[in-house]
Order: C-alpha cells, then sequence, then structure tokens
C-alpha cells in the first residue's frame, strides 16, 4: 500500500526507494499516485531521497521469462511413471497364471 499521509512515513528512513512489483507496464498510476502523490508525503516527512524504479515494460529479459514461465505452464505433463517393480500384468490388473488354476 501506499503511504497516503506524511505520518505514515518511517521517520528514520532517509531514502526510498520504490518498487511497484504489482505493475508490470507504466501508467496512471505509477506516473501519478506513486512518482507524484507518494514522493509528496515522503519528502514532506524528512525523506531526504525519494526514487521510482521503472517498471519492466517489454525489455528483452523481461519478455523472455514471461515467454518461458508460459512454456513451463503449457507444456503437456507426463504421465506418471509406473512403479519400477510393477510388470505388465500389475499395472493392468491381469490375474497370474497360476491364480487361473
Amino acid at each position: 500500500a501506499i503511504p497516503t499521509s506524511s505520518t505514515s512515513w518511517e521517520p528514520r528512513w532517509r531514502a526510498a526507494p520504490w518498487f511497484p512489483i504489482s505493475f508490470v507496464t507504466e501508467h496512471i498510476e505509477t506516473l501519478h499516485e506513486i512518482n507524484i502523490e507518494a514522493r509528496q508525503h515522503a519528502l514532506a516527512a524528512g525523506v531526504e531521497q525519494f526514487e521510482v524504479m521503472p517498471a519492466l515494460d517489454d525489455s528483452p529479459e523481461f519478455i523472455a521469462a514471461l515467454a518461458s514461465l508460459v512454456r513451463a505452464a503449457a507444456a503437456p505433463t507426463p504421465p506418471p511413471s509406473p512403479p519400477q517393480s510393477a510388470n505388465c500384468r500389475d499395472i493392468f490388473g491381469m490375474p497370474r497364471l497360476k491364480e487361473l488354476t
């Protein structure tokens, strides 16, 4: 949550880097509410340096990471392997020969 008043800021903070991690692109909330309004409250509370880190936007590294996550999530999940000691009769529930006699 963005501190909405000067009293919300810790008085011991001299510098406040702000990382809007829930936003992947710049838009009105990051550009105005955080960079302008939160900055004003921080400076009024005595913070000497308030920096908003830029959003990731379309950085190649970010897009590659997203693509990798999507590929991994979309990959078919292989069926579980049968236990090592199992054979076809165990897997398909077929009776053993001596059980038939």
